[in-house]
């Protein structure tokens, strides 16, 4: 099956401690910095009311760590 060409990029600016909150967030879901972003502007535009990737990550860690 053949994934459709992105033709289009998305460009702007966030500030350092922006950075690292992203940084810290995709590092939970094994996704780099930009695929995360990428990920959460698509679930938010789609409006996933399911868990996210990162949701279900801690959701999966809590409940096994309680258990």
């Amino acid at each position: 099956m053949m994934r459709p060409e992105k033709e289009t990029t998305i460009s702007f600016r966030i500030t350092e401690e922006e950075w690292t909150d992203i940084e810290k967030r995709a590092t939970t879901v094994r996704e780099s910095p930009h695929q995360w972003a990428r990920s959460a502007l698509l679930e938010k535009l789609h409006g996933n009311d399911e868990l996210t990737s990162g949701d279900r990550f801690l959701f999966h860690h809590l409940v096994h760590s309680t258990s």
